[in-house]
């Protein structure tokens, strides 16, 4: 299988000396050290694949998948802590408070309301980008109509 893959890389130019070669082209200032380090880095499932087959590609590409697996669940469990830390006494206090029960409900009205201006914005802002690139996309056609 790996005697194919090489071959099959040498038939299409991806060969580690050719994609080396490009890059040289492409980055001319950076030093063939650094380049040699980038692609090392970046093509880790690439060159897994192919120095040691598919099976290696795999294990590298699951260990890259479990890597960023729990780099998210640390960021949402960041976010959960901090919205937690702050919601909790706010909660504790309205309970101390005769009229918490209706703090609760103004409270949880707001951020109903907030909720929807904030989705709101975040619409206009998607709506803006598509006719701005709908506008971009038209303009050649247009001045030709012109």
């Amino acid at each position: 299988m790996a005697g194919l893959l090489d071959v099959l890389l040498q038939v299409f130019d991806l060969t580690k000396a050719a994609v080396l070669r490009r890059l040289r082209q492409r980055l001319p200032t950076l030093p063939v050290e650094r380049l040699q380090a980038m692609l090392t880095q970046v093509g880790g499932v690439a060159l897994a694949l192919w120095q040691h087959g598919p099976q290696a590609a795999w294990l590298a590409i699951s260990e890259q998948a479990q890597g960023l697996r729990a780099q998210a669940l640390d960021l949402v469990q960041q976010q959960v802590l901090g919205v937690a830390a702050k919601a909790v006494p706010l909660f504790l206090a309205s309970l101390a408070v005769p009229g918490g029960a209706f703090l609760q409900v103004a409270r949880g009205l707001y951020n109903g309301v907030m909720l929807f201006v904030e989705k709101g914005r975040q619409l206009a802002q998607v709506g803006q980008a598509l006719f701005a690139s709908a506008a971009a996309i038209a303009e050649p056609v247009r001045r030709r109509l012109l």
